[in-house]
């Protein structure tokens, strides 16, 4: 049997955890019931739904609110987690260079 694929319907997003951590931040030891409570967190795009009216790249950065975010149980070790398309508020880009006139946006 073939390594499984999972994809989203209904207009959801598959995202697993963007492990955002700088190289040579400090570690600090906690205990291991604690949690840590965020507001917003930074996800990557697995796959999303056929039906979705945002197209998301997979491998795309997106910042959804914490507490929408479901966690889906899959055989194995790999996390996964979903969200409704409509709740994801940010995604995360290169940005583009700046204009020669020093205005970051773009007054087409």
């Amino acid at each position: 049997m073939g390594q499984l694929r999972y994809v989203p319907l209904n207009r959801h997003v598959l995202l697993e955890d963007a492990d955002l951590r700088e190289e040579g931040s400090p570690t600090v030891l906690v205990p291991d019931d604690y949690k840590v409570i965020k507001n917003f967190g930074t996800y990557r795009v697995v796959e999303s739904a056929i039906d979705c009216d945002i197209y998301f790249q997979d491998g795309e950065l997106v910042v959804v609110e914490e507490n929408m975010v479901r966690e889906v149980e899959v055989p194995g070790d790999k996390r996964y987690y979903i969200l409704p398309e409509n709740l994801v508020i940010l995604r995360v880009t290169e940005s583009p260079a700046q204009q020669s006139n020093g205005n970051p946006f773009n007054e087409d």
